[in-house]
């Protein structure tokens, strides 16, 4: 089936993560009319750095793996000395880049609210579970209460991916507060699908 016949007019791509035999984003536009791309904020700071970045796709919002990277207990506050110690201590240690530093990545994650407020761009932020390298203690979203609570970002769309699983209670009760919250990517691969449906439910 065509996607067309499916009646799918539109594409957003999340790139962020590399895989073997993937299209180049532009050339999804051949399936198409319109094709966005979901910036995966912490790889396009590594492509920056590395000198790699060159895309021709419109942007249509921004997502954060900072779960993968130190947790979302966001410092809302990190210093310019503490990005500039941050930014040389991640520069001398690899190549190609991979920012791990905590304060790097807060201030990223925090100049990126700022141009999604500018934009009117959804922030995707990855909460819940995920892969081995990940400290699921870091990746409950009640850590980004700092963040909800910040006056700059009151109107900025934040969508707590995966539905926070397993902290899908504290994710809907974030979502019941705050306005700016929602839930997105519901679908799990659960092993057993009729607790974790009883769960979500419940939340």
């Amino acid at each position: 089936m065509t996607f067309k016949a499916a009646g799918i007019s539109a594409l957003l791509i999340d790139d962020g993560l590399q895989l073997d035999k993937m299209l180049v984003t532009a050339k999804y536009r051949d399936f198409v009319p319109f094709v966005g791309r979901i910036l995966t904020i912490e790889s396009l700071a590594e492509e920056i750095l590395d000198q790699n970045y060159d895309y021709d796709v419109k942007v249509v919002g921004l997502k954060s793996i900072a779960a993968y990277r130190g947790g979302l207990d966001i410092n809302t506050n990190v210093t310019t000395k503490e990005v500039e110690e941050g930014l040389a201590e991640v520069l001398l240690a690899a190549n190609p880049v991979r920012i791990t530093n905590k304060n790097l990545v807060d201030y990223i994650f925090m100049r990126s609210l700022e141009a999604a407020v500018s934009f009117d761009w959804p922030m995707l932020i990855h909460t819940g579970f995920g892969d081995k390298d990940l400290d699921l203690r870091q990746a409950n979203p009640l850590h980004l209460h700092n963040v909800l609570e910040d006056p700059r970002f009151l109107d900025c769309r934040i969508v707590l991916l995966h539905a926070s699983y397993p902290f899908s209670k504290e994710a809907s009760y974030l979502a019941s507060v705050y306005h700016q919250v929602k839930f997105g990517d519901l679908k799990q691969q659960f092993s057993n699908t009729n607790a974790d449906i009883k769960v979500i439910n419940s939340s």
